[in-house]
Formats: structure tokens, sequence, C-alpha cells
């Protein structure tokens, strides 16, 4: 029997990168567009209009936000980063070197590295618990117990 590592395909998802100078084109295309063109379409229409500024700022968002395309492996849990999976394949090095003091000394910095990004993890969920985001921590929590794979599309600013 296989692990259930090697059972489950890897994800992949799209993540948007957000920046400063990312938020700043995207206000300046908002800034220079003719609002009332929209208004004039829709009358009285509250929700085609609605729905049409949504899509028109989606649009803008999309061709302006970079995206990027990233590997979710059905192991790893939210808190896992690219610096700890650094580490961790430093260790699997020092391990097959048979380097008993380059272990050592990864697997310290793992065991701060890992106590580091629970902690980040941890003030995240609480943050969105305060801000009565109760879905995103449910569905969270479904996904680290797996009873919920990850969205292939989802897109998040993190």
């Amino acid at each position: 029997m296989q692990p259930v590592v090697r059972r489950q395909p890897v994800t992949t998802r799209t993540v948007q990168l957000w920046s400063g100078e990312v938020e700043e084109r995207l206000q300046d295309c908002l800034q220079i567009t003719n609002w009332d063109l929209f208004t004039e379409d829709f009358g009285e229409d509250v929700e085609g209009l609605a729905d049409c500024i949504t899509l028109y700022i989606r649009t803008c968002e999309e061709s302006i936000v970079p995206t990027k395309k990233v590997r979710c492996f059905p192991n790893n849990k939210p808190w896992i980063n690219k610096n700890i999976k650094a580490l961790l394949n430093r260790k699997k090095r020092a391990f097959m070197a048979k380097d008993r003091e380059g272990v050592k000394s990864v697997q310290k910095e793992l065991k701060g590295e890992l106590r580091r990004a629970k902690k980040g993890y941890k003030e995240k969920i609480e943050g969105k618990l305060e801000d009565n985001s109760t879905r995103e921590v449910w569905d969270g929590l479904k996904r680290i117990t797996g009873q919920k794979q990850a969205d292939s599309s989802s897109s998040s600013p993190d």
C-alpha cells in the first residue's frame, strides 16, 4: 500500500502577486474610468449595474495583477512556506551525506522556523475570527483536516 502522499495528486493553484506598485496601477486604472458610461446603459437596473461594474473591476484586476502558478502537495499544512521547504531539503541533504552535526543544526533552525510559521498562521486565523470571517476559518479547518480539498483555481492575495 502506497502512502497517502503518493496516492493523491499534486494540485496547482493560481495566486495573485499583490504589491504596492500593483495596487497603485489598479487604482490608476479605476480612477481614469468614466463611470457615467455605466449608469447611462443601465438606468434604474441596479442589479445589472452592479454586475457590470463588478465584471469591469475584475477585468481590470486580471489585466494588471500578475499571477503565479504554485504546486500544492496534499500533505502540506497551510503554514508550510518556501523557507521551511528549503530547510527540509537542507536537512534531507545533510542526512543523506551522514552529517550528524549538519542535521542537528538544520533541525534546530527548522524547529524555530516552524514555530514562527505556525504562530503566524494562528494569528491569521484569529484575525479572521475577529473580523467575523467564520466561513474562511471553517474552510481552512476543513482543508487542514482533509475534509475539503483546496480549490485548484482559487486566488489569494496572501
